[in-house]
């Protein structure tokens, strides 16, 4: 039911999306056609209007001219013969509904408005009309006459000045004609049922308009374009496009009309033009429909025969996986159904033969791994007793070195404290003297105790032998007993020149104010010496736990320096027999992941070059150095290097195998540094040997904790997991201290 339901869906989904893109289609290419058609009937509609509105005022144009220029005109300019002015006028009334002889200062003397003389005289002086027709004689000039702001009123000037022979002004015609005479024309003939034509003139004003609350008022746009589009037709420019005028959306087309500052505006609402648009989509989506439901009940009946064999097929297929694998499918089609259920009984038979030899494979295998885990265990094992036996070994080999470098510190502990007892039983009896000194030297003596408790440079002084000496010599000058011991005192303390201070002398001169300070003062002296020893024997104790200690698959967080320093501890007594050690440790290392097996490495490599520079030199002191550093993309490189005979070239790349040796029988196994490479690689890490002029280095390559294998911090500059480190590669060494 599954499939079926797929191949329905994507049935529906295949014939929607093709009815759809066909609709879309067939509608934008009907809609830019039509665009493009309405947009050039609009523009030819356009330009017959403009063309029959220019041809209509240049007929009055040249009826105007033809009645101005007449012999009658120049007649009554003699004569002032007004009936026969009248009988001449009124042949044109049929033209101009009003006509008006005007003289030269602007005055209207005779007027015809409709066939009738009129004494209703008007100053015309001041009209726009009259003043370019003085200004241009014997050529008609043509206005809109807009007096009294009346709609309904609006009127087309038409003026022509006569001038005579000796250039003067023999009078000036000036016929008016109703607008909407002129406009007629704009009300003949239709765009489609609610298409219509504007007649604006260069400022914007509507001088024809459908409806007739609108004239003289000026014509807005709704948005940019559509003010582009207003802005190039009031310019008395041609062209098309879709605009917002006064409210009304829609296609528009402008034309100039000929030698007036007006335009010709046609417009189509944009609801009129998708009337056929939509229409083609109703129909689209109506076609599309009864194809969908035709599809989908031919996809239904194909469907149902497809699923009805892959229904048999999966019934059968879920059997095999719960395990039984007898079932077989049972097919009478002879299409690619019933083939495919063939296919598939074959297949399960050989499936099923398959499973039954695999099963037997599988419990073989299973033994098998089963021995090979144990023997890998056994393996491991052997491998961890191997390291912490080397281990235990070289700690055997070291226990007289460190057994001498722990009793050294422990002496000086008990040398001081033999004497610590003394020093106290002194000082009981000093205390018990102290309450018969003066009150003055009791709490000058406390301000001295005082002192004592904090660093006195002054007794460390290159210049204080000589300042006890000169003391020494004023204080005898004087008569001052014991005066050695005063100068010992006052340099020790501090203290002002008692030879120059008699309070000060005075103090001194008691036996008990001069011995105090000096057992506290060796008490002082013996309780540092005690710290500083037992820090020692804390430290070689602290690394012996460390390196012996069995942490098999234990990994942490190790700072280098400090694991170096606690091996350099371990190997003291045996490296100040044959090297000097120089360290040259970078601050603010970053800590590696390791185990604490990772001491066992520098233990190894320093042993080794013990014994080396022991072969070499004999009796003589070699050098050992040590650098640490902080590389590239996190990786930490610790470069030991010793000036003991080089390694052979020809043995330099097995040095690190097991149980290689050039060590005399009996001396080394030749695991060391094999278990040593073991460790850095586990870490993730890598260990070289090489060869410099006058010295054999070893360099160590670790990742710094939660950074990735050491070989992509190699291969990101180029360096090799297994060969020769160049000391450039890793940038300078930070200042360290250098130790012997």
């Amino acid at each position: 039911m599954l499939i079926k339901r797929k191949i329905l869906t994507w049935q529906a989904a295949l014939v929607a999306t093709a009815c759809l893109i066909t609709s879309l289609t067939a509608l934008r290419q009907m809609t830019t056609s039509l665009a493009g058609s309405q947009l050039d009937k609009l523009a030819v509609i356009a330009q017959d209007k403009a063309d029959q509105i220019a041809s209509l005022i240049s007929d009055k144009s040249r009826v105007i001219e033809r009645l101005g220029t007449g012999q009658e005109i120049a007649d009554y300019a003699k004569t002032y013969n007004d009936p026969a002015l009248v009988q001449y006028l009124n042949r044109f009334a049929d033209e101009f509904p009003v006509l008006a002889y005007v003289t030269e200062d602007g005055i209207e003397e005779v007027k015809i408005v409709n066939g009738k003389r009129t004494e209703q005289l008007e100053d015309l002086s001041e009209t726009a009309l009259f003043q370019d027709a003085l200004w241009e004689r014997n050529r008609v000039r043509v206005a809109l006459d807009t007096r009294g702001g009346d709609p309904s009123a609006l009127a087309l000037g038409f003026a022509i000045c006569r001038q005579s022979y000796f250039d003067t002004c023999e009078g000036v015609l000036i016929g008016r004609l109703p607008l909407s005479d002129i406009l007629t024309v704009m009300r003949k003939g239709r765009i489609d049922r609610t298409g219509f034509v504007t007649i604006v003139d260069d400022q914007g004003r509507t001088l024809f308009d459908p409806q007739p609350e609108k004239l003289l008022q000026t014509l807005t746009a709704e948005d940019e374009a559509s003010k582009k589009l207003l802005d190039l037709a009031l310019s008395l420019h041609t062209g098309h496009g879709r605009a917002t005028l006064a409210g009304v959306d829609g296609y528009v087309a402008f034309h100039p009309v000929a030698r007036q500052r007006w335009a010709v505006i046609a417009t189509l609402p944009y609801r009129e033009f998708m009337v056929a648009p939509t229409a083609l989509r109703d129909t689209a989506v109506a076609v599309s429909v009864t194809v969908l439901i035709v599809c989908l009940i031919a996809s239904a009946v194909v469907a149902s025969t497809i699923t009805r064999g892959l229904g048999k097929l999966t019934t059968v297929t879920e059997a095999l996986g719960t395990g039984d694998l007898s079932q077989r499918v049972v097919l009478r089609s002879r299409d690619e159904i019933g083939k495919l259920g063939k296919v598939f009984n074959h297949m399960a038979e050989r499936l099923q033969g398959t499973v039954e030899k695999l099963n037997t494979e599988i419990q073989d295998r299973e033994k098998a791994q089963a021995e090979a885990a144990r023997a890998n265990d056994q393996l491991r094992q052997m491998q961890s007793d191997l390291v912490q036996s080397e281990k235990m070994g070289v700690l055997g080999n070291l226990a007289a070195g460190v057994a001498h470098e722990i009793n050294t510190p422990t002496g000086a502990i008990l040398n001081v404290s033999v004497d610590t007892l003394d020093h106290l039983q002194k000082l009981v009896q000093l205390e018990m003297a102290m309450s018969d000194l003066p009150a003055d030297t009791r709490q000058w003596l406390r301000d001295v105790l005082a002192t004592l408790s904090q660093p006195s440079p002054a007794a460390d002084h290159p210049a204080a032998p000589a300042r006890r000496r000169e003391l020494e010599q004023q204080l005898r000058g004087t008569g001052v007993r014991d005066s050695r011991r005063l100068a010992e005192v006052s340099v020790s303390y501090n203290l002002a020149n008692p030879a120059e201070d008699p309070r000060l002398l005075q103090h001194l001169a008691h036996k008990a104010v001069v011995e105090f300070p000096e057992h506290v003062a060796a008490l002082k002296a013996a309780a540092e010496i005690s710290t500083s020893s037992a820090r020692k024997i804390a430290r070689i104790v602290r690394a012996l736990s460390f390196y012996s200690r069995d942490t098999r698959g234990a990994v942490a967080d190790i700072q280098v320096n400090e694991g170096l320093e606690d091996t350099l501890a371990i190997l003291r007594n045996r490296l100040k027999h044959h090297a000097e050690i120089r360290t040259y440790f970078e601050k603010d290392l970053p800590l590696v992941r390791c185990g604490p097996e990772l001491a066992q490495v520098w233990t190894n490599i320093l042993s080794n070059a013990c014994d080396a520079i022991e072969l070499a030199r004999g009796e003589g002191l070699g050098k050992i150095e040590i650098t640490t550093a902080a590389a590239p993309d996190g990786c930490v490189v610790i470069t030991l290097t010793n000036d003991g005979p080089r390694i052979p070239e020809d043995i330099l790349d097995k040095v690190f195998d097991p149980f290689f040796t050039t060590k005399p029988q009996g001396k080394g196994m030749g695991l060391g540094l094999s278990i040593c490479a073991g460790i850095v690689r586990r870490a993730g890490g890598a260990i070289t040997a090489r060869n410099e002029p006058d010295r054999v280095v070893f360099q160590v390559i670790l990742p710094a904790a939660g950074k990735e294998d050491v070989a992509t911090c190699a291969a990101a500059h180029g360096w090799a997991r297994e060969g020769p480190f160049e000391d450039g590669n890793f940038g300078p060494v930070s200042s360290g201290s250098a130790t012997g």
